[in-house]
């Protein structure tokens, strides 16, 4: 990975098709397009949930929010842990 394809992250945020004014909707837009840019080229799935544990220690650490409680909507089974393929 390198500066340009973190570079498509951003442009990703910027092309968002409405204004974002909701913090909790930026921060799942930014999870979204880190997935986007970097999990989807990872091809082992060890990889993958590396990059979504690293999601939820640096939105836990840097935003101050819970990760689950962010991404509630998106776990399909239930169990209260959000999965790369949940996220997907």
């Amino acid at each position: 990975f390198n500066l340009r394809d973190l570079s498509k992250v951003f442009q990703g945020i910027q092309s968002a098709a409405t204004t974002v004014d909701d913090p909790g909707e930026l921060m799942r837009l930014w999870t979204h397009e880190i997935l986007r840019v970097f999990h989807d080229r990872l091809v082992e799935d060890a990889d993958r949930e590396w990059i979504v544990q690293v999601l939820k220690k640096k939105t836990e650490l840097h935003f101050q929010e819970n990760f689950y409680k962010l991404m509630s909507r998106f776990d399909d089974d239930g169990d209260q842990n959000i999965t790369g393929e949940e996220l997907r």
